[in-house]
């Protein structure tokens, strides 16, 4: 997720829209994986969310070798792409609202994915009425929205005035130092 975000600001910079279509849809993706995950083991137990995702990942490996071999026909590789996006990254929100705590300890396994995990569980978890905290909602949905933005304003500075882009995060951190 966090080279899909950062992909994300840069199409979004250069204006190449249709490469920002499946950079968009991957965190979707894996927000539905995690908030099905999340709901699942919350009323019944991991045990299915597993079996979900060795299903997924097995028709991933069916359908990727017909792909790799070329045999879903010509003009629709980009079908392809997409149909294999869902089932891997359905998966991955899966794998990932499956393993959240241990020992009561909040337990990541990526970055820029543990907002988004803590932001979708956390939501699933306030709808079955078993989270009241709202604003560690909003603060995880804050930090990823900000990291797409500043992905997106970085990737146009670089663009437009090169290296010198630097100098808006330098001065940030000279003052952020001298504050401190």
């Amino acid at each position: 997720m966090t080279g899909n975000a950062s992909k994300l600001g840069v199409a979004l910079a250069h204006d190449r829209l249709g490469e920002a279509l499946p950079l968009v849809l991957a965190p979707a993706l894996y927000v539905l994986g995690i908030a099905a995950g999340t709901a699942v083991i919350e009323l019944r137990s991991r045990r299915p969310v597993f079996a979900a995702q060795a299903a997924l990942v097995a028709a991933y490996m069916v359908y990727g070798s017909t792909v790799i071999h070329g045999e879903t026909g010509p003009g629709r590789a980009r079908a392809a792409f997409f149909a294999l996006e869902v089932l891997a990254v359905v998966a991955f929100g899966l794998q990932t609202s499956a393993l959240t705590e241990i020992a009561g300890a909040p337990v990541r396994t990526t970055y820029v994915s543990g907002p988004l995990t803590t932001m979708t569980v956390t939501a699933v978890r306030r709808a079955l009425h078993r989270e009241t905290s709202q604003q560690w909602l909003l603060l995880v949905v804050g930090i990823w929205v900000s990291y797409v933005v500043f992905a997106t304003a970085g990737a146009f500075g670089l663009r437009e005035i090169s290296v010198w882009c630097l100098a808006f995060p330098l001065a940030a951190l000279v003052a952020m130092s001298a504050l401190e």
